[in-house]
């Protein structure tokens, strides 16, 4: 009922709701006291086991004690309307976390690919065209790198927001530079260069997202 009510005033519709195993829960609470952040902390997580209930008489101490009235959360939410930034808030808190640690994936699978593919295979790449004139071995080495150092960058920093930018200038740089020295690259079956495009706006929203203060 408790959570019902606060779809119901942020407008989400639907009651499903997902029945996570007590051992997973625990889980959760044990990794975001170690990194200090996370939905639930230990203090949080023990009340909900005890139960956070008060005495039979409780409002009306509280009334004559300190002169305010306890209201039920359905009167307090009536009082005004949700807003753009209250929906946006409560339906990003988990994806932020998903698309920061998809970004992490990746970079560190570029990294690898990077550093794995054969000599071979970078220069048939660039032959023909301009990037065959910058030693393509080496810049794919150093290129992979410079993605492992951003990717652990941004599973790590306390403030990831200048890693996030770096992720930006990187991918807009990849862009450019490729798209210029090797057109056709745009026009390849799977399109690896011209989903890019998609990556440039999604690391401006993680840009915005990834602070969590």
């Amino acid at each position: 009922q408790y959570q019902d009510q606060w779809r119901r005033w942020l407008g989400i519709p639907g009651t499903a709701t997902w029945r996570v195993p007590l051992p997973l829960v625990r889980a959760q609470v044990w990794f975001g006291e170690r990194l200090g952040r996370g939905p639930v902390n230990r203090t949080i997580w023990n009340m909900l086991l005890r139960g956070n209930r008060t005495g039979e008489n409780a409002w009306q101490t509280v009334r004559d004690t300190f002169g305010v009235r306890l209201r039920a959360l359905g009167e307090v939410l009536a009082d005004t309307s949700s807003q753009m930034q209250d929906r946006w808030a409560a339906q990003l808190y988990f994806l932020a976390p998903c698309l920061k640690w998809a970004m992490v994936a990746l970079w560190l699978a570029s990294a690898w690919v990077g550093w794995l593919t054969p000599a071979s295979d970078i220069e048939r790449f660039a032959q023909n065209s301009l990037l065959a004139e910058f030693a393509p071995v080496l810049t794919a080495r150093l290129s992979a790198g410079l993605d492992l150092l951003l990717g652990l960058g941004l599973a790590l920093a306390r403030r990831p927001r200048p890693v996030v930018l770096a992720m930006l200038a990187m991918t807009l740089a990849y862009l450019v530079c490729i798209g210029v020295a090797m057109p056709a690259a745009f026009m390849e079956p799977l399109g690896g260069l011209i989903k890019n495009l998609a990556l440039l706006p999604a690391l401006a929203v993680l840009w915005v997202v990834v602070d969590r203060r």
